[in-house]
């Protein structure tokens, strides 16, 4: 891979990405993140490891210059010894507290350590959001450790990463609750992105292509459906915290029977991560309405994860991308991912979002007119958007608008802060306080956290490994 920016003097670094997701040809978001994010860096010059506790024997494509490793908890102290940046989301730093004491005792060090939190998965709304079934002590022991999890090791490392404005602002105020928010930080940036940067998800540079003669999985002989049905795909997890409900609800309003949908979703491959209820949920809504495999066959399922290098045969093959969520705080904080495939795969997108509530997706769907959005749980207002989406003559004119904003959004462009910090690595933020606002997480906390976070989607939680690491690539 060449170089993406040029490293000048400094030398390269030594970066370790850490996810707690499966790496490997059917990956989840958090994965796929970290995976994208460590190709940029080693496409930079830097010598990047990848470290995960569930590695495939077969590794993702493009992954020239990245060592990957089967690794967590202690067994990760050898790498760390060599490492100049470590990159992991909050919650997996959480899980290995013992970077913050690494850190500290190599601050006056000829090889500093210096650590990036990804903030971009809310995870205390998700969990708030999902949770509503459990009993009242669950409920509050897992917020507790879902909190934990987004917002304490913001305590200690040096630069924090985000996926849209509404995270930058709600984790400036976790910043500034930490006594992290001081003079150096606002000198250099008043409007502190030195603090924390916006890194959205991004996508591939080139669109995505299927070869002649290839099947089509969606539509023609094998597929669910026919050639030219409208094909509404949903291209993410079926989590209890989004509505795809809505979205059966007005395939079953519309007067198109062509109109159809497929949910991507299947099993989670990280296999800490069970079924959520929102998928019987779901299929229970089709089937209700007549819309399953035994009724009119419009709206279809995948039974297994779709991997990561198939999914351009999906995305051809759909008509419009779909992502719906109920008006609650998750969805003012979340980042849709998935959208991004659509946009990469120049498929006008159905989107949700609260009302009198800045979202980044939105916005963007709205100034370049990509797509439809709609208020959240509103089914007719969805099947009106259904309705202008498919229209022909909008339909080809939209597809060229999305290529052109899709350039804009490459993982290049958009990492381009956590690029910069690699290279020079700075941190404006304040040294930690001698004490914490409230106490950290105890080892009988940490234990409790890893019970209950084995339920959470893309939470990091891993299962024991040993004193070794195991090297791929």
């Amino acid at each position: 891979m060449a170089p993406t920016v040029p490293i000048g003097g400094r030398g390269s670094r030594r970066v370790l990405v850490l996810t707690g997701d499966r790496v490997g040809p059917a990956m989840a978001g958090p994965a796929i993140r970290a995976w994208e994010l460590a190709r940029v860096l080693a496409g930079d010059g830097h010598r990047v490891v990848v470290a995960t506790p569930w590695l495939d024997d077969t590794l993702p494509s493009g992954g020239e210059g990245i060592t990957c490793v089967t690794g967590w908890g202690d067994s990760l102290r050898s790498l760390v010894a060599e490492t100049d940046v470590v990159v992991g989301m909050t919650g997996v730093l959480h899980e290995h507290g013992w970077l913050a004491d690494t850190k500290r005792r190599r601050a006056n060090a000829a090889d500093p350590l210096w650590v990036v939190a990804d903030a971009y998965d809310p995870v205390l709304f998700e969990v708030l959001a999902g949770d509503g079934a459990l009993g009242a002590a669950e409920r509050s022991l897992r917020a507790q450790d879902a909190s934990a999890r987004m917002c304490d090791a913001l305590w200690w490392v040096d630069l924090v990463l985000c996926a849209t404005e509404n995270q930058r602002h709600l984790l400036l105020g976790v910043l500034a609750a930490w006594g992290r928010i001081g003079p150096v930080a606002w000198d250099d940036d008043a409007r502190l992105r030195s603090a924390v940067a916006v890194v959205p998800f991004g996508l591939p540079a080139e669109p995505p292509s299927v070869a002649a003669g290839d099947p089509h999985p969606l539509s023609g002989p094998g597929g669910p459906f026919a050639t030219g049905d409208r094909i509404l795909l949903w291209g993410g997890g079926l989590w209890d915290w989004l509505d795809p409900v809505t979205l059966v609800s007005a395939v079953a309003r519309c007067a198109d029977p062509m109109v159809k949908v497929f949910f991507m979703a299947g099993a989670h491959p990280t296999p800490s991560v069970p079924e959520m209820d929102m998928v019987a949920t779901t299929r229970r809504a089709a089937a209700q309405q007549g819309l399953d495999e035994h009724g009119t066959g419009q709206v279809r399922f995948a039974d297994d994860w779709i991997g990561y290098g198939e999914r351009a045969g999906y995305l051809t093959d759909a008509t419009i991308g779909v992502s719906l969520a109920p008006d609650h705080a998750e969805s003012v904080f979340a980042y849709r991912t998935r959208v991004l495939d659509y946009l990469w795969a120049s498929l006008p997108v159905l989107h949700s979002a609260p009302s009198g509530i800045h979202d980044d997706l939105a916005a963007l769907i709205r100034a370049h007119d990509l797509g439809v959005v709609v208020v959240p749980g509103d089914v007719d207002g969805c099947v009106s958007a259904i309705g202008q989406l498919i229209r022909p003559d909008w339909y080809a004119d939209a597809r060229s608008r999305i290529a052109e904003v899709a350039q804009t959004l490459t993982w290049p462009t958009v990492s381009r802060p956590l690029r910069d910090f690699c290279t020079e690595p700075r941190t404006l933020l304040s040294e930690p306080p001698s004490s914490r606002p409230r106490p950290g997480a105890s080892h009988t906390r940490r234990s409790i956290a890893r019970r209950v976070w084995s339920s959470l989607r893309g939470s990091g939680a891993a299962p024991a490994v040993g004193d070794g690491v195991e090297v791929v690539g």
